[in-house]
């Protein structure tokens, strides 16, 4: 056992065609996003867990056939339909990450869209590095967000509940799409995890100090202290033997991993998933790496920020914030604030079975996706 172990890991890192236990080969670049990718995958590592969508598309907002935004579809299977649940991903994020989220909310009845944001994912990028992650405005997203919502989902032909679920940057873009006057019929419940509404450490001085670097011609460079590279959260090259042979996990830097999530083989299942996209459409389109963020991206999440919060009173549609408490990668103060402006609820889940909560609460141990979702089911109004 010890010598397959062995052989495996050093086809890993080598990249090179070997044979897993089931028979099949493993190399960067295999996966490609696609149906067949995402069924082969499913099969190579066996998650009998992961629903494999109906369809995996792309649709172009401005009207044209470029493989523009990516949007993967789930339908249920069970008779007693309960209705539709779009599901808006965080930054770095990509439709698969949340995959155990699609399974629970399809047990649940619910039809499920989710879609890649532009400059993520194997959606198009605004620059020409494509790991880094750049936008204009996030006004460019909700124009996204709004186009897949009436035109590829076509929620007003849908029957049900209709619920927008949203995890960190997704939940800024939902408050923004919320917040319009068309966007504020859309939904019958929003749910909003972790949502970013203030930036850590946000202050006067690194306001002005990305403005200065946005305004001379810096914008698409990193954000300070950020690498411009994707790095895997586990020890380079062994995500997918750990998901493959069963090994354990050692994380580069376990305090900044547990930030986000305690859940290895998830945090595995990952970081695989992007190390075996690498360059798989070519060494300039997008594969589902994605590092650091542009001043670009941050002056235009500064701006967002302060539009939801200037205008938080506006909301109408029943919202609902869970949020892991604390949190490092959101500023808990700025959800704080907004659920106050807002007067809706925001809930906290911290310490689980003596293990804090990270940020990605719905890519956490299951004790902690059980509580999100026990606030979920009585928000919606489900009885289980």
């Amino acid at each position: 056992m010890k010598t397959l172990i062995k052989f495996a890991v050093a086809c890993t890192i080598l990249g090179a065609g070997c044979a897993n236990t089931a028979g099949q080969a493993y190399k960067p670049g295999d996966y490609r996003g696609t149906i067949d990718s995402f069924s082969d995958f499913v099969s190579r590592y066996s998650l009998p867990d992961w629903p494999v969508p109906s369809e995996i598309r792309y649709f172009d907002p401005s009207g044209g056939k470029a493989e523009t935004i990516r949007y993967a579809h789930w339908i249920p299977t069970q008779a007693n339909r309960s209705g539709v649940v779009v599901h808006f991903n965080g930054r770095t994020e990509f439709i698969e990450r949340n995959v155990y989220t699609y399974r629970d909310l399809l047990q649940r009845g619910f039809e499920v869209w989710s879609m890649d944001w532009r400059g993520q994912g194997f959606s198009a990028r605004q620059v020409s590095e494509k790991q880094k992650h750049s936008i204009d405005t996030f006004a460019t997203y909700v124009a996204d967000a709004t186009y897949f919502v009436k035109n590829v989902v076509k929620l007003d032909q849908q029957s049900g509940k209709k619920i927008l679920l949203a995890h960190s940057m997704g939940g800024q873009i939902a408050l923004r799409l919320l917040l319009e006057e068309e966007g504020s019929k859309l939904f019958d419940y929003a749910v909003l995890s972790s949502p970013l509404l203030r930036i850590p450490d946000d202050s006067w001085y690194l306001r002005l100090a990305n403005k200065a670097k946005v305004s001379t011609f810096f914008g698409d460079s990193c954000v300070l202290g950020k690498s411009a590279t994707w790095a895997s959260d586990l020890e380079p090259n062994t995500s997918c033997s750990v998901i493959k042979d069963g090994l354990t996990g050692k994380l580069v830097d376990p305090d900044d991993a547990r930030n986000y999530s305690n859940d290895m083989k998830k945090l595995a299942e990952t970081n695989c998933l992007v190390e075996s996209s690498r360059d798989s459409k070519g060494k300039i389109e997008p594969d589902l790496r994605v590092a650091c963020p542009t001043s670009n991206w941050l002056n235009a999440a500064f701006q967002s920020t302060d539009l939801v919060m200037e205008t938080a009173e506006k909301l109408t549609t029943p919202t609902l914030i869970v949020r892991a408490k604390p949190d490092r990668a959101v500023d808990n103060t700025g959800q704080t604030d907004f659920c106050s402006k807002a007067r809706i609820r925001c809930e906290d889940i911290g310490i689980v079975n003596k293990t804090q909560t990270g940020h990605e609460l719905l890519i956490e141990l299951q004790p902690i996706r059980e509580l999100f979702f026990k606030h979920f089911d009585a928000f919606v109004g489900l009885t289980k």
